[in-house]
């Protein structure tokens, strides 16, 4: 009867590390990138994000962004969420910049946004410059950074 016992309870934490794994990895859901968005150039991609913005569709809106900078808006009180109106939008063609291991593009975009709570953004004309890359030529441009100044 005691050794019945035992062999329980060494499966017990065995168990509970299966469980957490399988748990774990049915969490984890990779980044969906739809076939269509692969082709897109840097000026669709951006003009994409901020229709999307415009629509309120944040998932769709979040698919142009890198991992890095989906992490940082989610983190943020000033995110995505706080945007009431987007309007008028503009953006210009892309300016190739080479870095050492890899290439990227600005992107400047011009727009009439309207903000909830006004905190660092203020609400009217506003102007965001981004910068988009990829990891190889067949592979989606995705926004990296998005600043207010060149």
């Amino acid at each position: 009867m005691m050794s019945q016992k035992r062999f329980v309870l060494r499966l017990i934490p065995w168990f509970i590390l299966i469980v957490l794994t399988a748990t774990g990895c049915a969490t984890y859901q990779p980044p969906v990138i739809p076939p269509n968005t692969a082709s897109l150039t840097p000026r669709e991609v951006v003009s994409d994000y901020y229709e999307s913005l415009a629509e309120h569709n944040m998932s769709k809106a979040q698919r142009f962004l890198s991992p890095k900078l989906i992490h940082y808006y989610r983190s943020t009180a000033d995110g995505l969420q706080n945007l009431k109106k987007i309007s008028d939008i503009q953006v210009s063609a892309p300016t190739t910049i080479q870095l050492k291991n890899k290439t990227e593009v600005q992107v400047t975009a011009t727009f009439m946004a309207e903000y909830y709570h006004v905190r660092r953004k203020s609400n009217g004309m506003q102007t965001r410059f981004l910068f988009l890359g990829r990891s190889g030529d067949n592979q989606p441009w995705l926004i990296e950074s998005i600043g207010l100044g060149p």
